[in-house]
């Protein structure tokens, strides 16, 4: 489901890229009003905060500079980043809790840290001379209104702050996930997935397993593969369950009292957890060494399988990806099915399970014409789907 608030703050934003960069339009005179005081549209490559600003707005316009601040919010830590920092507007140099901007300074060329400074890393007597001595006194308020970490950064580095200083873009640029995009480049869409990046918690269940198996996990295909491999939606399912543990074991159904005992409907001597259930069962070990050997012998290799490729999915392997994963889900599903059903998980009983699922694909890839596919995924166990003796 889209996230509305996300969508109509993308619009926010999107606004404001419209206003700093087609030409003059009338409905742009009421934002240059307001904005007059902040350098117009100057105010957007600024590192500002909408409450440091000495701004009343409508509320629309209002809304959309807070949606870009949401967006283009950063705080500079390398000395490069500081001496490219604009001074004005900036919601890290105050006066009076409020952002400072100084048109008659600013009109000077002085827009950055680093056009203060000179060679030397002295502050640049030319440019201090062309200002009136109520500017240099404003300024000075300026130069004392900066970060006491900014000003030790700018001491230890005087020697190289004006060789890094850049001149003033005249694009426009927003931060999109942690990276500086220019305005020509950025759709609605983006800006709406960057606000929806922001919402994003990462599901419990994935912290677990990382502190669990101790291993870089690839969650892009973990999570991707179910859809990949399969077409039946309860299969899929199932391992939804599992990649989030919501799969109701028996040690979960004796903790919320719909079950008698939490010990495994398999062994009868260990806690049924995930873990204990798909992969740790001495029955459940057995099992999968039998169905190894069972695909071996179509040539259907399946290497050592460990607890993270059985419960999350094999990810680094060749052509026969898409059907070793397959049979991967279908057998957890068929032990589950097992477990509830108190019996012991054989490849005799698994095995009819994957006939079936090859005769329900082949009926929808003929269908949808995609046969070439389907025989490329099933090729190394036709003879066994096709031999029925």
């Amino acid at each position: 489901m889209p996230d509305v608030e996300s969508a109509i703050t993308s619009q926010r934003v999107m606004c404001i890229k419209k206003y700093v960069e087609e030409p003059h339009r009338s409905w742009k005179t009421i934002l240059d009003h307001h904005l007059n005081s902040v350098g117009g549209a100057f105010l957007f490559k600024c590192n500002y905060d909408p409450n440091k600003l000495s701004l009343r707005l409508p509320r629309f316009y209002e809304e959309c500079i807070k949606a870009w601040f949401r967006l283009n919010k950063y705080e500079p830590n390398t000395i490069e980043e500081i001496s490219n920092e604009i001074i004005w507007n900036n919601r890290f140099i105050c006066i009076d809790k409020y952002s400072v901007f100084y048109r008659n300074i600013w009109s000077q060329g002085i827009y950055k840290i680093g056009d203060l400074y000179d060679q030397h890393g002295t502050l640049n007597l030319l440019l201090l001379n062309r200002l009136s001595s109520t500017e240099r006194l404003a300024l000075n308020g300026v130069l004392h209104s900066f970060p006491h970490e900014w000003r030790l950064k700018i001491k230890e580095n005087r020697a190289t702050i004006l060789s890094l200083t850049k001149p003033l873009s005249q694009l426009f640029f927003l931060r999109l996930k942690g990276k500086q995009y220019s305005l020509l480049n950025i759709t609605s869409k983006q800006v709406y997935s960057s606000f929806i990046d922001n919402l994003i918690i990462p599901p419990s269940a994935k912290t677990k397993y990382e502190n669990k198996f101790k291993t870089d996990l690839d969650w892009p295909d973990i999570y991707t593969l179910p859809a990949k491999c399969c077409l039946d939606t309860k299969t899929r399912e199932f391992q939804f369950k599992v990649l989030h543990r919501i799969v109701y074991t028996k040690k979960l159904l004796y903790k919320i009292g719909k079950s008698d005992s939490p010990l495994c409907s398999f062994c009868g001597s260990h806690e049924e957890t995930l873990e204990h259930l798909l992969v740790e069962c001495e029955k459940v070990d057995v099992f999968w060494k039998l169905l190894a050997e069972w695909l071996a012998a179509y040539n259907v290799i399946l290497e050592y399988l460990n607890e993270v490729d059985i419960i999350l999915g094999v990810c680094k392997l060749g052509d026969d990806k898409v059907l070793i994963n397959h049979i991967l889900l279908l057998a957890k599903y068929f032990i589950y099915k097992c477990s509830l059903k108190k019996m012991i998980p054989t490849v005799s009983l698994f095995v009819p399970r994957i006939r079936y699922t090859y005769d329900i694909e082949f009926r929808i890839a003929t269908n949808k014409d995609k046969l070439p596919y389907h025989y490329k995924k099933w090729n190394k166990l036709l003879l066994f789907i096709y031999n029925k003796t």
